[in-house]
């Protein structure tokens, strides 16, 4: 697999100097109008108390030169279109100076000094410095990295300062690993040669990467992977030499007093909990020079670093400095699915699949239930993942039948329970958690009943088993059921062309609804039928199943496990067949026939 510039399905973050605050064509910022101070403060509005340096809370942290600060913030907002523009500055030069009206925003209101030092380097929307990476010249760095000996862009001794930081930073090492601002690939190589699985670098300018663990994507690439949902989380972050620039047009992005601010919140955002923030910036006494960098002291650091936990502080020029994101206390994400529309037995497993996806992507605590009234998931599973109903305060949101959910509505949400409505597992969903393994994982945390458990364990390990489904309802006639699905000739024909693949089988299971047809087969097949006790129900019609007819429901599905041979027709099968031996033949029975 070789890494690509757009690939949606690997998700980057931050958009480096994101935000734009006004897009000038020809109009020098010396010479705005008013609409620029309202852009102004439309936007620190909107960033509301992380924008502040005189909000939140600081404390003492471990680092000796400053503070460890925790101030609300919103990640919806953070990424929301109002604040999050791809724009640049639209100036033939980058700017020069700063405009007076937004000089107290830039300084801290006065409290950091402005010196001069001007750059004209825009990369924003055009290629970066270094276009061309090929798996040679990673491979290569790679190396030397391994032995101390890369130079990188800023020296051997700079390049051992951050390969000593990520040896401390927890989620670098066999982690996923996004890379913020990178003109050459030395960054990402010290992220290789400290055992990443994955890297993820995001850069103003367009690259051409050839490496298979590096994936490259520029601003509006990432702006399309979060919004569709596919951008997932990350064990750690790592930027070097590259936020201290944000907002300062330097590399063609818009003026923003807060540009650097709001990247480092953003990682904070996408980074999964107990992960770190590896980030190496110009160190000392607070200080602006525009619109080169800006250099980092007790006064910005702790606005810049907000909501990180201090965790090791390294050496450097551009000292390095390992945060991590603290384990939150304990929030709920709840599986909750009753009434119409939810479906049956399949359709319920794969909605609760999915959210317990997003369990593990958000950090949540996850649990499961069915509305008590309905059903009650007590009379097949013993297991403390369960309630019966779900507690009052929970956010509620329905993704019955969402093909393509707005993930990001519980990925980005604040709200200490959310009780989640799905039915489907979205396509989306498998780009970073493949369905087969979620469900292995879901399936193997609950504890079947002891009694059932004995059933299925009775049960050989070599059965040839086909689904024929009707659609039946209780009471209805066979006649009526037939003409659900085709033509009495229809039916007839593939239930009989199941019972010749049967013929050769030892042991046989028919998965059907049709009381009708299961009496057939067991007079067929005799002795070499396994047969399931209890009634056909129908969970997504019947208004409350019997205990006896949704433990049938569960057996027979559970059933796959115990299938080297599996011909299957609907969801409810489909839905477990990553319970199927691994040498199990597995085939789907299309068009109204049973497929030889």
């Amino acid at each position: 697999m070789l890494c690509k510039r757009a690939r949606i399905s690997l998700g980057v973050f931050l958009l480096v100097s994101t935000l734009v605050l006004l897009h000038f064509t020809t109009t020098p910022y010396e010479q705005h109008d008013a609409s620029s101070d309202q852009s102004i403060a439309q936007v620190r509005s909107l960033c509301g108390e992380l924008c502040d340096p005189e909000a939140g809370r600081v404390t003492a942290g471990t680092f000796p030169l400053f503070g460890q600060r925790v101030v609300p913030m919103n990640c919806i907002d953070l990424f929301g279109d109002a604040l999050y523009w791809m724009e640049g500055h639209g100036q033939l030069q980058s700017p020069k100076s700063i405009p007076r009206q937004w000089r107290s925003a830039f300084t801290l209101n006065g409290e950091v000094p402005i010196t001069d030092r001007w750059f004209n380097m825009q990369y924003l929307g055009k290629v970066a410095a270094v276009s061309q990476w090929t798996a040679d010249l990673i491979d290569m760095q790679v190396s030397e990295a391994t032995v101390g000996r890369l130079a990188g862009t800023y020296g051997v001794d700079e390049t051992n300062a951050l390969l000593d930081g990520l040896s401390h930073a927890p989620g670098v090492k066999g982690g996923r690993v996004l890379v913020v601002g990178s003109e050459r690939p030395w960054v990402e190589a010290c992220v290789l040669a400290t055992g990443a699985s994955e890297v993820v670098t995001l850069e103003y300018g367009a690259i051409n990467c050839t490496h298979p663990l590096v994936t490259t994507m520029t601003p509006p690439a990432f702006k399309a992977a979060h919004s569709d949902g596919s951008l997932g989380r990350f064990d750690a972050v790592v930027t070097f030499s590259s936020v201290e620039h944000s907002g300062l047009g330097r590399y063609g992005d818009a003026l923003n007093p807060w540009g650097d601010i709001l990247e480092i919140a953003r990682s904070w955002c996408v980074t999964k909990p107990g992960g770190s923030l590896t980030i190496g910036v110009m160190y000392g006494s607070d200080e602006l020079v525009f619109n080169a960098h800006r250099i980092y002291g007790k006064k910005r650091w702790p606005l810049l670093a907000s909501n990180w936990a201090q965790h090791y502080v390294g050496r450097g020029d551009q000292k390095v400095h390992v945060f991590t994101k603290p384990h939150e206390r304990p929030r709920q994400l709840q599986y909750v699915c009753g009434g119409a529309g939810c479906g049956g037995w399949g359709d319920r497993w794969k909605g609760a699949v999915a959210v317990y996806a997003l369990a593990l992507e958000t950090g949540r605590t996850f649990r499961m239930g069915w509305r008590s009234d309905e059903i009650s998931l007590g009379m097949v599973f013993e297991d403390h993942v369960f309630f019966a109903e779900p507690p009052g305060q929970c956010k509620i949101v329905s993704w019955i039948d969402a093909e393509a959910p707005p993930l990001n509505e519980v990925l980005g949400s604040t709200a200490e329970c959310i009780s989640l409505h799905m039915n489907i597992y979205p396509a989306a969903l498998s780009r970073w958690h493949d369905y087969n393994d979620v469900a292995k994982q879901l399936w193997g945390s609950l504890t079947l009943l002891p009694v059932l458990q004995q059933r299925i364990d009775r049960v050989p390990d070599n059965l040839r088993c086909a689904q024929l489904r009707l659609g039946s309802s209780a009471g209805g006639s066979f006649a009526n059921d037939v003409q659900r699905v085709g033509t009495p000739n229809t039916v007839e024909e593939r239930y009989a062309r199941i019972m010749t693949w049967f013929e050769s089988s030892p042991h046989t299971h028919l998965w059907t609804d049709s009381a009708e047809l299961e009496h057939r087969w067991l007079e067929t097949m005799g002795h070499r039928a396994v047969a399931v006790e209890g009634p056909i129900v129908h969970i997504d019609r019947d208004e409350k199943p019997s205990e006896r007819g949704l433990q049938r429901v569960v057996i027979e599905w559970l059933l796959i496990s115990r299938c080297h041979e599996i011909a299957y027709q609907t969801g409810f099968i489909q839905s477990g067949l990553f319970l199927a031996p691994e040498a199990s033949q597995v085939r789907k029975i299309s068009e109204g026939a049973f497929a030889d």
